[in-house]
Parts: structure tokens; C-alpha cells; sequence
């Protein structure tokens, strides 16, 4: 295949060791009045038995706890209504001090607001691995791997970005996988609508971003424990699975 409009790419890239940056499980149940009537019950004791959520805020109809003051600064967000509840963890570093602040508060929601069933949980994973190289090289070799060469070769222009999206399911969970580079510029700027990257001043190298999100539908509230245990060893075997491609020789 020609390089001409891709603007060439080395053989092999190095990928440094993948890190989280942002790590969210929800769940979504059926709209209940108890939500209106325990809900500061709930916040009562998820603040009294987890001192890293000390803030909070009401914001009719929902509560949201959290670690810092202001949102913005804020790595541990829990999010509570009386249709769902959402957790977003920013930075967690191991995978289990994610899952094991996440099990903790999805439990406690459907405990006290006695939730039986759950329409939709959730979990989605933002994953970095930097590289040495420019974006350009990343891009490169994303285009090659990732793409019909048939198709490239037949644009009339370079390629100036891309995203991979796959969307696949198994006996019991569903995926939706996006694979993309990013730029040390966009690492700095907005994800969206004025919300940052919370990347390490260290680690703002083009990278690759994979971008898993782990789901089932109508369920039992009681699968929560065991679809946070699943999603690390699935996200973790899509993750590896991606990098083993992209590290393999052209």
C-alpha cells in the first residue's frame, strides 16, 4: 500500500503501560417515589460510611455526593435520582478501587430505596496508553490495522483523524468499543462541553484512548456485585486484546 497519503508509519510503536483515566458505572431502575422519601437517608449513610464523599449538593430532583467542593476538581462524583444513580471516578489507579467504591454505593441505592429490578447498568471505561512518537505515527498505524486499505487508498485527500467503533455482544454482557488517537492538544482541551481530561501534567504524550462501555439490559438488582467482578476480566481481555494488533509487526 502506498504511505504517500498517510505520510508513512514506523514499522512498531511503543505503547506505554495503559492507565484509567475516568472509570463510570450507572444503573438505571424504573422511576420510584421512595427515591423522594429515603433520599436523605441515603446520603446519610453512604457520607457517614465513606469519608472520601464529604461534599454534597441538591439539585432538584437529584443529589450528587462527592470529594472536592467544586465539581470541576472533584475525582469521585456520585450522582442520585429517582431514576438512576451514577458514579464517576476520574483517575481511580487500580481497577478494584473503582469496582470496590462502585459496589459499595450501587448496593447501598438499591438497598434503601428497595430496587428490585434494574432497566440498565452499566460500566465504561476510559483507557490511555501513550506513546513516543507523534500522532501522526499513531494515527498511521491505526489506519493500517484498523481499516480496509482498498477503502483508504481511494481518498482523495490525508487523513487527518479517526475513530474505530465496534459494537458486539456475548452470551450476557453487550459492548461498545472505540478505538482512536489523541492528540497532546486535545488531551488538554475539552472532552466535552467545557469538561477536561484529568490527565497527569506527566503523561500528556499522544496516546491511544480505548473506550469500552459494558452493559446488560433488564436485570436484576442483584447482578450488580457480579457484573462489576465480570467487566474487569471482559474490558480487560478487549484492552490486551487491542494492544497485541497494534503491537504486532506490519
Amino acid at each position: 500500500m502506498s504511505l504517500l497519503l498517510l505520510g508513512g508509519v514506523k514499522n512498531k510503536l511503543i505503547f506505554k503501560k495503559p492507565f484509567i483515566e475516568r472509570a463510570i458505572c450507572e444503573i438505571r431502575y424504573p422511576g420510584t417515589l421512595t427515591y423522594h422519601e429515603r433520599r436523605l437517608t441515603l446520603c446519610r449513610e453512604i457520607m457517614e460510611k465513606k469519608r472520601e464523599l464529604p461534599q454534597w449538593s441538591l439539585n432538584i430532583p437529584t443529589i450528587q455526593l462527592r470529594d472536592q467542593k467544586d465539581e470541576g476538581n472533584s475525582n469521585r462524583i456520585f450522582t442520585i435520582s429517582s431514576k438512576g444513580s451514577l458514579l464517576l471516578f476520574r483517575n481511580p489507579g487500580e481497577y478494584e478501587n473503582f469496582t470496590s467504591l462502585a459496589d459499595y454505593l450501587m448496593t447501598k441505592t438499591i438497598e434503601v430505596l428497595e430496587i428490585d429490578n434494574l432497566i440498565r447498568i452499566g460500566i465504561r471505561i476510559f483507557y490511555f496508553s501513550e506513546i513516543n512518537e507523534s500522532f501522526e505515527q499513531l494515527k498511521n498505524l491505526l489506519v493500517l490495522k484498523l481499516f480496509n486499505r482498498k477503502i483508504i487508498e481511494n481518498f482523495n485527500g490525508h487523513i487527518k483523524d479517526l475513530a474505530s467503533v465496534i459494537e458486539f455482544k456475548n452470551d450476557e454482557y453487550n459492548f461498545n468499543v472505540r478505538i482512536g488517537p489523541i492528540s497532546s492538544e486535545e488531551i488538554k482541551g475539552e472532552v466535552y462541553k467545557g469538561e477536561k481530561y484529568f490527565i497527569p501534567e506527566q503523561k500528556i504524550n499522544p496516546s491511544l484512548l480505548v473506550d469500552i462501555d459494558y452493559f446488560k439490559g433488564k436485570c436484576s438488582s442483584k447482578i450488580i456485585r457480579s457484573t462489576l467482578k465480570d467487566s474487569k476480566t471482559d474490558i480487560i481481555y478487549i484492552l490486551n486484546n487491542i494492544l497485541s494488533l497494534l503491537k504486532e509487526e506490519l
